[in-house]
């Protein structure tokens, strides 16, 4: 760990920067008091709401903000475009010109002149650097470097976005209104899964994304002073193998569903980890975790589901660890991540089994630990790498 992430007694380690400072804040606030002046001024600030005069906006900014929504419904059909047309394939050979595009996909030229320019608008295309060899009226057209790393440069990469991208289309087919008013829905998501099909697809998920999350956590947790740690909801054991192979003093249980316990066992066998190793089944909606532990983890957990059973799941956490005990929470947040959020909790109206504000802000985190009695150590904010958090609290001795 470095000098500048070095642990605090009883303080959040936070950078400087404003929003930090306004984080800062908020943990310290004292949750009884917060509650207590809510409930003496409600009536204040109903009042209050009732006459304040509207926030006056600029005209300008009324017009951007009904562009910028409709925008959003245009970049995501211009996106599913792009892949139902299988332009990434074409252009992964080389740049191709507009024309070239046209009579290679077989389109109305100028209905296909105009959707190229706008996916160039979007940024989705961008004329290639080689465009000095080509004629500036029809340049070489490349895939725009986000969306390149999206799909790999072999076409054969971006298995989480092509897989969460047709999940998505599936969620937004669905007539809101009729959704809202309680229209059966034809094909449920179920969470956790039940089919095993969809067992073995959202591990194959979260295998996909493990080891960069992973790499995050590393930056950050020293596993290397942990005697035993508890991976809750630690998928088929991903990360626990990885860290199995790097840390030989450490022991560690995976902390899961039948279905992927027995998946995770089964790797320990074939990898000879299971003297180190184990996964024992449980529901944690419903279960103990198992302890006594030195550090729970939380890895991509917390954010699937709404804050009543974060608050219960953390209060398990601090009944497992032992008295010094670390928890380790590795989190998209919403205030960090706000298209990741909105995208993810409009996906979620269909299905009844996720349930309300499951992408929750750093003080909402920083709260529900504070009343569960752990003191937080160090935040760790996302940054150009990752679209993780990592907060790091400890149990008091």
């Amino acid at each position: 760990m470095s000098t500048s992430d070095q642990q605090l007694p009883n303080a959040p380690i936070l950078d400087s920067s404003p929003a930090a400072e306004a984080q800062s804040q908020v943990a310290q606030a004292a949750p009884d008091h917060s509650h207590d002046h809510a409930h003496d001024h409600s009536h204040d600030h109903s009042h209050g709401l009732l006459h304040s005069p509207p926030e006056q906006i600029s005209p300008g900014k009324v017009e951007d903000t009904f562009y910028d929504i409709l925008a959003g419904g245009s970049k995501y059909a211009l996106f599913c475009s792009l892949f139902d047309m299988d332009l990434p394939a074409l252009l992964l050979a080389g740049g191709k010109t507009t024309e070239q595009i046209i009579s290679a996909l077989g389109l109305s030229p100028h209905r296909a002149r105009k959707w190229l320019h706008a996916l160039r608008l979007t940024g989705l295309l961008e004329p290639s650097p080689r465009n000095s060899v080509v004629d500036d009226s029809d340049p070489l057209l490349t895939l725009g470097p986000a969306v390149l790393q999206m799909v790999g440069t072999d076409g054969k990469g971006g298995y989480f976005y092509r897989e969460f991208l047709r999940y998505y289309r599936a969620s937004m087919a669905y007539s809101l209104p009729y959704v809202l008013r309680g229209a059966p829905v034809e094909y449920a998501v179920r969470y956790p899964p039940t089919a095993w099909a969809d067992i073995v697809l959202l591990h194959e998920w979260m295998r996909n994304t493990a080891l960069v999350t992973l790499q995050v956590l590393r930056r950050h947790v020293e596993y290397g002073t942990v005697k035993h740690l508890l991976d809750v909801g630690g998928g088929d054991g991903t990360m626990a193998f990885e860290l199995w192979r790097d840390f030989p003093t450490l022991s560690i249980t995976i902390f899961n569903l039948p279905a992927p316990v027995a998946m995770a066992n089964q790797t320990a066998l074939q990898l000879g980890a299971a003297g180190r190793v184990q996964a024992v089944a449980g529901d944690f909606r419903t279960d103990a975790l198992p302890g006594p532990v030195d550090m729970v983890m939380f890895s991509r957990v917390l954010a699937d589901w709404p804050t009543e059973l974060c608050q219960e799941l953390l209060r398990k956490a601090y009944a497992a660890l032992s008295p010094g005990g670390t928890l380790v929470i590795c989190e998209p947040l919403a205030d960090e991540n706000p298209g990741l959020a909105v995208a993810w909790e409009q996906s979620y109206l269909p299905y009844d089994d996720f349930g309300l504000y499951v992408y929750k802000p750093l003080p909402l985190y920083l709260s529900m630990l504070a009343q569960q009695g752990f003191v937080v150590q160090s935040i760790h904010p996302r940054d150009s790498s990752t679209i993780h958090t990592v907060l790091i609290a400890k149990k008091p001795v």
